[in-house]
């Protein structure tokens, strides 16, 4: 009888104890997938980012390849070049904007650019002129600005 009393005991003694285990899995569990969806959360901001940027540099290559195959752009003088590219009133400046950059559904929100066009300067041999393309947008949901700077040397000129 002795051994039905301590057996009766021990089973008193750990009445509940698994309950409390299963509280401790289910806590240390719910910290897991709490972590996983941050760093979810995280890598979307970083891929949309991303995205972002290329598009940038997608765009101010196209406005730098505009310019380098302009056929008058051996002898142009950095007058022409400016009137014609320089923002805000060149004439293909204006259109790159209007029809590209800050059209509807371009893919780069809250976007703006700026392009001046300077002399080179004294070690660029061969360059008589340079380009300096500089995209800014404001990516949904932050506050800053970010950009994109293209520099281009135009040869001939």
């Amino acid at each position: 009888m002795k051994k039905s009393s301590s057996l009766a005991f021990v089973v008193q003694r750990q009445s509940g104890v698994m309950l409390i285990e299963v509280l401790v899995a289910v806590f240390i569990f719910a910290i897991g997938v709490l972590g996983i969806l941050g760093l979810q959360a995280r890598s979307a901001k970083v891929s949309l980012d991303a995205r972002f940027r290329t598009e940038a540099a997608a765009l101010a290559d196209e406005y730098a390849s505009k310019i380098l195959l302009d056929p008058t752009i051996g002898t142009a003088t950095i007058a022409a070049l400016r009137a014609k590219y320089q923002g805000p009133s060149g004439s293909e400046y204006t259109d790159w904007v209007d029809n590209r950059l800050t059209l509807a559904g371009s893919g780069l929100p809250g976007s703006a650019a700026l392009v001046e066009i300077a002399e080179a300067y004294s070690p660029c041999n061969g360059c008589g002129i340079t380009a300096r393309i500089t995209i800014t947008f404001r990516p949904p949901g932050q506050e800053d600005e970010s950009q994109h700077t293209t520099r281009l040397a135009i040869p001939g000129a």
